[in-house]
């Protein structure tokens, strides 16, 4: 059994024989006739020790199956093959001899042992058995054992089990060949396919290095050794493939230099598998090129060879150093240009500053011409009434001093003088009103101060200071502000906003037209968020034009007094003044809408 442990992957070709089962098999049909025949014995030939073989067999027989249950595959083995040999030899000394007829399937068992122990088990089994016979030969030739007689149903029933045992395993010995034979088949036309798909994929390796566009080279890793090359390596370095066969890089000077290849090498045995690197290259004709060089490591017949595959970089890197040496006479026009672009960046803010304080008194401008108009009719009611009164209470002394004066003279000048104070007093009370409505609206458009401000106030204020620009009677302005909206903002920008918005109306709008309604409306959401709105009934606007509506000097009216900048101005100051929005809602023939949304308390913006 110690012969066993010696025998290599003993387990693995248990499992490749089968012996599981056999064994199993071997060690039922011991018990299965062990127990028969020993009753047998013992009932024909009386209860002897010597007769007890068969429940030897049986004993044997229950060992193993104890162990094979306990899948100790290597302990059942090895009783039921020692234990069966000792059995028979043993049998052999006790009772017949060495003519015992189970001696017959020894060979047959060494070679089962041979099958299943390995050969040192057989080899063994078989010295064994030969001493043994040598032995029983001695014994008896020396007549040292006194053999009993046996009877024929005694050879009957040992040829029995030889010829049973011998039976069931040439059965299981045959069934396991064919397995094995059909398995050994079935490896043979797996290898056939695989040596066919083998050679198909060297067929189709070797098309494909030979037909690659790209220069592919096989070399020995050790010693630089070159195996083959393709057309496009031969194009691109000059060299033929006949004449760079079986040298080595080396010798027709492919590298630049001895210590280049020592460190290729060197790189190609760390990394150990593909990887790819800048290399320089030498052709032919002595010119020296860039190419990225990718190197896979293979194994053909045991020896490790090196495909490397070649790609042109010249040019590119050729072109990566223009664009460097670019890049760095570019660094200073860059620079330069900064400059510029920041002077031409200040240019433009002060010229945006100057157009916005153009815009302003453009705006109060029109505001004083319109309120110059508007005070002509009450301050010209006003000269005429005084006038008059003037030449009433000069007839009224020049007939006093002469004492002509009259009862009705007097009552006539009374009433006359009550009459012309009152209209004077309406003409100087509304020249005042549109003065200190002026006032306000001035002061806040010159100025960005924040302060508190009701927002009906503020838009009538703007009203009544736009109202003498209305050029058609039919123009009129709806206002649906409730009173008692309080703001903590800038009333000056927000004045200048609501003034374009309202003067857009007028002349883009109702261009054409002999009537039209603008609404001015607002409301306080509970966000604190004012909501005005302007909206009118007239033209309305396209979505191209809508969609360029707040860009810088876009105008509908270029050549006719249009800017452009009185929107974008507005858009600029609700966003960036008030901290709000200013959006429009258009359609063509159908008016439109801006809605102005603002905190009404701006406290974040320092005035």
């Amino acid at each position: 059994m110690s012969s066993d442990r010696r025998e290599p992957n003993i387990e693995a070709i248990w499992s490749a024989q089968d012996a599981l089962p056999l064994v199993k098999g071997f060690a039922v049909l011991l018990v299965a006739l062990g127990i028969p025949v020993g009753v047998g014995y013992f009932y024909f030939a009386g209860p002897d020790f010597r007769n007890a073989f068969g429940f030897w067999m049986a004993v044997v027989g229950c060992i193993s199956l104890y162990h094979v249950i306990r899948n100790d595959v290597r302990r059942a083995i090895s009783l039921i093959i020692w234990c069966f040999w000792a059995l028979l030899i043993g049998w052999c000394f006790l009772v017949f001899g060495i003519r015992t007829p189970v001696l017959v399937g020894m060979p047959a068992f060494i070679m089962l042992t041979g099958w299943l122990l390995g050969k040192r088990s057989a080899v063994l089994m078989s010295l064994m058995t030969l001493f043994a016979l040598g032995l029983l030969f001695l014994f008896e030739s020396s007549g040292w054992l006194r053999m009993i007689q046996r009877q024929a149903n005694d050879y009957y029933i040992s040829y029995g089990l030889v010829v049973m045992m011998s039976g069931y395993l040439a059965g299981f010995f045959g069934k396991s060949f064919r397995k094995q034979f059909d398995s050994l088949q079935e490896t043979r036309q797996s290898l056939q396919i695989q040596l066919e798909a083998l050679r198909y994929s060297e067929e189709r390796f070797s098309l494909l290095f030979r037909t690659s566009p790209s220069p592919l080279m096989m070399t020995r890793t050790s010693d630089g050794t070159i195996y083959e090359v393709n057309e496009a390596w031969e194009k691109a370095f000059g060299w033929q493939a006949s004449e760079v066969r079986g040298k080595t890089t080396l010798e027709i000077k492919f590298w630049p230099s001895p210590e280049v290849r020592a460190r290729a090498l060197e790189a190609i045995t760390q990394h150990g598998g593909t990887f790819s690197t800048m290399r320089d290259f030498v052709a032919r004709d002595g010119n020296v090129r860039s190419y990225l060089h990718t190197v896979v490591r293979i194994e053909v017949e045991g020896e490790l060879r090196t495909v490397a595959s070649l790609l042109d970089q010249t040019e590119r890197l050729q072109m990566e150093e223009a664009m460097k040496t670019l890049n760095a006479s570019l660094e200073s026009q860059v620079v330069a240009r900064t400059v510029a672009l920041s002077q031409a960046l200040d240019t433009l803010k002060n010229a945006q500053a100057e157009l916005l304080q153009s815009e302003k008194l453009a705006s109060l401008g029109s505001l004083v011409a319109g309120i110059s108009h508007e005070l002509n009719t009450p301050i010209g009611n006003a000269l005429t009434v005084a006038s008059t009164l003037q030449e009433k209470a000069k007839q009224f002394n020049r007939l006093t001093n002469e004492g002509q004066l009259k009862k009705s003279s007097l009552l006539d000048f009374l009433n006359s003088a009550e009459e012309m104070c009152d209209l004077l007093y309406r003409s100087c009370k509304r020249s005042s009103d549109l003065v200190h409505s002026f006032k306000q609206i001035a002061v806040d458009q010159t100025t960005e101060h924040r302060r508190q401000f009701d927002l009906r106030t503020l838009v009538d204020d703007v009203l009544v200071t736009l109202r003498p620009s209305f050029k058609m009677p039919a123009w009129q302005v709806n206002v649906e502000v409730p009173e008692g909206i309080e703001c903590d903002s800038y009333p000056g920008p927000l004045v200048q906003v609501l003034t374009n918005l309202i003067q857009n109306a007028f002349i883009h709008a109702f261009d054409g037209r002999e009537s039209g309604e603008v609404l001015v409306a607002a409301h306080l959401n509970i966000k604190g968020m004012v909501r005005l709105t302007v909206r009118d009934n007239g033209n309305g606007m396209d979505a191209a034009t809508k969609k360029r509506i707040f860009d810088p000097f876009f105008t509908t009216r270029m050549g006719r007094g249009g800017t452009g900048l009185g929107l974008s101005i507005s858009h600029q100051i609700a966003t960036a003044v008030l901290g709000g929005s200013l959006k429009v809602t258009s359609k063509l023939g159908h008016g439109s809408t801006f809605i102005l949304s603002f905190p009404a308390n701006r406290k974040d913006i320092q005035a």
